[in-house]
């Protein structure tokens, strides 16, 4: 089979990553973990090796280093290790190869360093970072097979979210404040609320997290997603897709959504912007439609076809 793409990404190696799984049912493309396996004593070791700028870091490196042949393009999400491994990459590559850094975190928040190079070129997802560091913008995707099977709708309305350790206090109250409005209309609903605060409602408090897989049946479960962003965020997230492209109707407080094209105010709640009086009516209501090609070009596919510059998308 062609390759069209190898992937490079910086998860836990051992542990399962479901982005990884779903790349790699794509035709021709290959997803890999960039670090092999190591014991404990041994990743401060690595990581001091990688951020020094000494020769022979690809001995950290997992089985991928030797599929560099015949590549086209590699895609490496970035972290604060990715630009040393790119310069390793054009070392060992052809130069025809197109190597990308892919920014798949806000900039400010990541603390990731944007390096310039004439080896490798950086890419963001998300449109001020692009704008502020003179990136290419290819916006936030979803991967056709993560989509959740259709079934029944058990929930009029889910969230599943947490408040990262007590961070996210803001986010807190919104969740507490929604779900409060909910429950006195007697709606039917599913909330999953990571936290230690005893401010939170008991009933949809946890003390862990959800599984991938729990949570697509949640999404496949509801009538209505929720999906809270912190105020400085300023991009497409993967749950809003999910659930547009599934048929669901979303309730959010990213204002960022309303410059996408597949905005739509039947479909959509923006929470800041609608009033909050017309919630409930708008959870009852049903999903008003809409033309799937809009949710198409964020798929993955069209993801890697902008890379290759035969797709364009509005940044």
């Amino acid at each position: 089979m062609k390759k069209q793409a190898l992937i490079l990404l910086f998860n836990d190696p051992s542990q399962k990553n479901i982005f990884i799984e779903h790349m790699n049912k794509k035709p021709g493309v290959q997803a890999k973990c960039v670090l092999k396996r190591l014991p404990i004593p041994l990743r401060a070791l690595r990581r001091l090796h990688l951020l020094s700028g000494l020769p022979g870091v690809g001995i950290w490196f997992s089985g991928w280093k030797a599929e560099l042949l015949g590549q086209k393009l590699i895609i490496c999400i970035a972290t604060e290790y990715s630009s040393r491994v790119l310069r390793w990459i054009y070392e060992k590559t052809d130069s025809r190869v197109r190597l990308i850094q892919y920014f798949w975190d806000e900039i400010h928040i990541s603390g990731y360093p944007v390096a310039q190079s004439d080896r490798f070129e950086n890419w963001s997802f998300c449109r001020e970072n692009c704008k502020e560091f003179g990136m290419k913008y290819n916006p936030q995707f979803w991967i056709e097979s993560m989509l959740p099977d259709e079934g029944p709708d058990v929930y009029d309305i889910s969230y599943v979210g947490g408040d990262r350790n007590g961070k996210y206090v803001e986010r807190t109250a919104m969740v507490q404040s929604l779900y409060q409005m909910i429950k006195d209309a007697d709606i039917k609903a599913f909330f999953w609320y990571l936290s230690d605060s005893k401010l939170v409602q008991e009933e949809i408090r946890k003390q862990e997290g959800m599984s991938h897989k729990a949570f697509f049946d949640v999404i496949r479960s509801s009538k209505v997603v929720v999906d809270l962003v912190e105020t400085e965020t300023c991009w497409l997230t993967q749950r809003t897709l999910l659930a547009l492209a599934s048929g669901k109707r979303l309730v959010t407080n990213n204002m960022e959504i309303m410059k996408e094209p597949f905005y739509q105010k039947e479909n959509i709640f923006v929470i800041g912007l609608d009033s909050y009086d017309a919630l409930i009516d708008f959870i009852k209501k049903p999903y008003g439609g809409k033309d799937a090609s809009l949710y198409q070009q964020y798929e993955m596919t069209q993801w890697l076809e902008r890379f290759m510059g035969n797709e364009n998308i509005k940044a």
